[in-house]
């Protein structure tokens, strides 16, 4: 018999439900993250992808249905009335406030001179402008959401051809895979970074089974390629000058760079003091699931089963030069220590709590059950054991001279457990150091001062 392997990591506070760490495998249930095991999702992933899943769950209710994979149909007899969601929907609301503004400093200041406050004026409504058309505070709100109730959020900002202006998007963490080097530090960005998703058969279309993969990478700067010059999948070709009885065709390089005396490609950044040799390169490509055998994960997919996207400009998003010297994501951690990459959900402390409440919850209402419709005892009157006897109004029961009718009172059990469901919800709220409002059985008007500037995120990494 082999010693058990016990697992302290950034998901280990789930090891305690079967579902999440198998008592005899120690990972989590292949029927229940069947997404987690997926041949490209890397192993150091699995137990992540599993830990939102789970946590997904007890969001929308579903935690019995989860259960019920492994341990059977008794498991959907647990009641859950949604008190994880509600944590959730509390801690984000007072994160967010009520409202958010962009401010830019020296916008509202009439002590700068007219000229340095116009011009200041002038970004702040640029950007307000900008906030409004891309609904800034729904994105924030779902980004957020997925940071308190997940532990991770996920913000892309990224340039758009056709309306031409920067787009923000939201991405589930899910879809989240940062490429950490083994001396790579988790409080630093990583230099690569894929957003990966499966796509379902579209029997419709023709469509297979497939995998999109959408690659941000920091490089050095290299020659200027064509654009949508190669649709079918291989690099765009370089931009070649035209040779000459004296020279031949060289690479050229792009508007504004500069070659140095060793042969490196710098570029002048408008928000940089001095040149840089490094550029962020984006690439979209898909795969047919059934091209990806064993031995490929997100970050070493066949590339040439690989079929590369076209964005509005023609430009074939093949190693696309973004003209940024920086990843245009934004990792939003909850709740992380300096040193760890992913962040912790609200709920992590407390999800035992929320077990004990929903089991609370289940005894309620089956001695509910009891109480409206109590159970009786009948003694002194002539049975007839093959006859069902019913309890209800007008119903005569014919007693003896000695007969009675017992009834069994489970009203106090039933004021106990409810008694027990508050002192629960108030440990909850206890153990995730909040005050009790985030659980509803406090008056929000009396929340401290400060409250949400104690739920702010944690430092997130641009």
């Amino acid at each position: 018999m082999g010693l058990k392997n016990v697992v302290i990591d950034a998901w280990s506070w789930l090891n305690y439900k079967p579902i999440f760490s198998d008592p005899t495998l120690g990972m989590p249930h292949r029927r229940a993250f069947p997404e987690a095991h997926a041949t490209w999702v890397p192993p150091e992933s699995e137990r992540r992808l599993a830990s939102y899943k789970l946590l997904g769950a007890y969001d929308n209710n579903q935690a019995a249905e989860l259960a019920e994979l492994r341990d059977g149909p008794s498991a959907r007899e647990r009641r859950e009335y949604g008190d994880p969601s509600m944590f959730i929907d509390t801690l984000v609301a007072h994160v967010m406030g009520r409202e958010q503004h962009i401010v830019v400093p020296g916008a509202e200041q009439t002590d700068n001179g007219a000229e340095t406050t116009a011009a200041a004026e002038r970004v702040q409504d640029l950007l307000r402008e900008w906030a409004e058309d891309e609904l800034l505070p729904m994105r924030m709100l779902q980004c957020e959401r997925k940071a308190v109730g997940l532990g991770d959020g996920v913000y892309l900002l990224a340039w758009d051809p056709d309306k031409q202006r920067p787009r923000l998007k939201t991405y589930d963490p899910g879809f989240y895979f940062p490429i950490i080097g083994e001396d790579g530090d988790g409080a630093d960005f990583p230099e690569r970074i894929h957003l990966a998703w499966e796509l379902p058969e579209d029997k419709a279309r023709g469509l297979k089974p497939r995998l999109r993969r959408i690659t941000y990478e920091m490089d050095w700067i290299g020659p200027a390629t064509a654009s949508g010059v190669d649709r079918e999948g291989g690099p765009c070709a370089p931009v070649m000058a035209d040779a000459t009885d004296d020279s031949p065709a060289v690479p050229l390089i792009g508007r504004g760079d500069q070659v140095d005396s060793s042969g490196g490609i710098s570029r002048l950044y408008p928000w940089n003091d001095r040149p840089t040799y490094r550029t962020c390169y984006l690439t979209d490509a898909t795969w047919d699931l059934g091209d990806l055998k064993a031995h490929h994960d997100v970050d070493s997919l066949p590339a040439e089963h690989a079929r590369y996207a076209t964005n509005g400009a023609g430009e074939v998003l093949h190693r696309l030069d973004l003209y940024i010297d920086f990843i245009p994501a934004v990792h939003a951690e909850h709740r992380a220590p300096a040193e760890e990459h992913w962040g912790q959900s609200s709920l992590a402390k407390a999800l035992q709590v929320f077990d004990e409440l929903a089991s609370t919850d289940t005894d309620a209402a089956r001695a509910s059950a009891t109480t409206g419709l109590p159970m009786v005892g009948i003694s002194g009157a002539n049975i007839d054991p093959k006859q069902a006897y019913n309890v209800g109004p007008g119903v005569v029961f014919k007693l003896g001279a000695d007969g009675k009718l017992t009834t069994i009172d489970t009203s106090p059990a039933l004021r106990e457990l409810r008694e027990h469901g508050h002192d629960l919800a108030d440990r909850a709220a206890n153990v995730a150091r909040l005050p009790a409002v985030s659980l509803g059985t406090m008056d929000p008007s009396k929340v401290p001062s400060g409250y949400a500037l104690e739920l702010s995120l944690g430092p997130s990494t641009p």
